[in-house]
């Protein structure tokens, strides 16, 4: 018995090839209605794209020629927490051009790679702490960020050894820099891991000024040690640096701690041992704490916490009010990222508490975050 099947104006015959037909006319429905859905939604999801902007702008000598090669770290975050964001190199006609940022406050820092230009951050400052700041709006292309390197670039050497002349296998250089308020602040650090070095360390492409420099064992047989063999930074002698000067053989050699004196027992004395419990002095600890309000209720908090510019252990407590909202755990950097959830609409105060540790203080902040819808 033959069939008909009437589909979008044809009919066709034959029943044997009733049901091949159809299956081919349902793909191509199918096809059709994916490719209407496709051409409905894809304007509505475009418009829900984050704007992003950019940063723009030339390195030059002082004589006006390009300088091709020179690091640009972008620097996002707020007054107490900077990390590196994005990061370019330099063309050879000295332009840079940074692209893919979302709207936020940034900091930019200018590294030479060749040794011969001393760095220096947007807009004129030679530490982060005197750096500009520089607010971009949602879509914003910001252009015309231009800086002169000055030529002259000093350099800071030395070894360091442990105490039977040595080279150590691990060890961290640290180098301060004194702002305009006379306080020194850390400007970089150099990591000793290979002993074929013999224990060099350099940091170059210097501008003039005061520096102070930081030797810390990563070994606990050793004690910390600061330029001018001194145990802190307050009493480590200052290093004065020219324009362009070289100041070599600043040489560090680490101090073995005293070892445990054996215990004297007097003879024919029978006293109980007495064992006293040992006291850890705990030491500052500084925290870092950065804050946005997101969509739907939600806050997101960074963290940092340092003890003696080294990262910290230990949990970390927030607070809306008294009520403690949550604790979490820092990691091996001394960091931890949170998101709380269903935050009252309206400016909320919150305290960040480090909880501290027998090495390391407690310490709290307060941050005043707006919510939204």
């Amino acid at each position: 018995m033959a069939l008909c099947l009437a589909t979008h104006g044809w009919t066709w015959g034959f029943g044997s090839m009733v049901k091949p037909i159809q299956r081919v006319l349902s793909a191509l429905i199918a096809v059709f209605a994916l490719i209407t859905s496709l051409a409905v939604f894809a304007p509505a999801q475009a418009d829900k794209a984050v704007e992003t902007g950019s940063l723009s702008g030339t390195v030059t000598d002082v004589n006006g020629a390009p300088i091709q090669g020179v690091k640009i770290e972008v620097l996002r975050g707020t007054e107490f927490f900077w990390v590196a964001n994005d990061r370019e190199v330099t063309k050879a006609d000295g332009s840079f051009s940074i692209t893919g940022l979302p709207a936020d406050t940034y900091r930019i820092e200018f590294v030479p790679t060749n040794g011969e230009f001393a760095r220096l951050f947007w807009e004129s400052g030679e530490v982060l702490a005197d750096a500009k700041p520089i607010v971009m709006a949602p879509g914003q292309d910001i252009t015309g960020l231009d800086v002169t390197l000055a030529a002259e670039s000093g350099e800071i050497s030395g070894t360091v050894t442990e105490p039977d002349g040595s080279p150590p296998s691990d060890a961290t250089v640290a180098l301060y820099q004194q702002g305009p308020d006379g306080t020194f602040h850390m400007y970089d650090s150099y990591r000793l891991l290979n002993v074929e070095l013999r224990g060099l360390y350099y940091f170059t492409s210097l501008p003039a000024g005061v520096y102070r420099l930081g030797f810390f064992p990563n070994d606990d047989r050793f004690n910390n040690e600061y330029s001018g063999n001194q145990p802190t930074l307050d009493l480590a002698h200052d290093i004065v640096l020219a324009a362009g000067e070289k100041r070599t053989g600043i040489d560090a050699r680490f101090d073995a701690k005293p070892k445990p004196q054996p215990e004297v027992v007097q003879p024919e004395v029978v006293q109980p041992e007495v064992v006293e419990p040992e006291v850890v002095q705990a030491v500052p600890s500084a925290l870092g704490v950065y804050a946005k309000a997101k969509k739907k209720r939600k806050v997101n908090i960074v963290i940092a916490v340092f003890s003696q510019r080294k990262v910290a252990r230990g949990n970390v407590a927030i607070y809306r009010g008294n009520k403690r909202l949550t604790t979490v755990t820092l990691n091996r950097r001394g960091a931890a990222a949170v998101t709380l959830k269903k935050q009252p609409r309206g400016t909320t105060v919150y305290t960040v508490k480090y909880l501290g540790n027998e090495k390391a203080q407690p310490v709290a902040k307060k941050l005043t975050v707006r919510v939204k819808k």
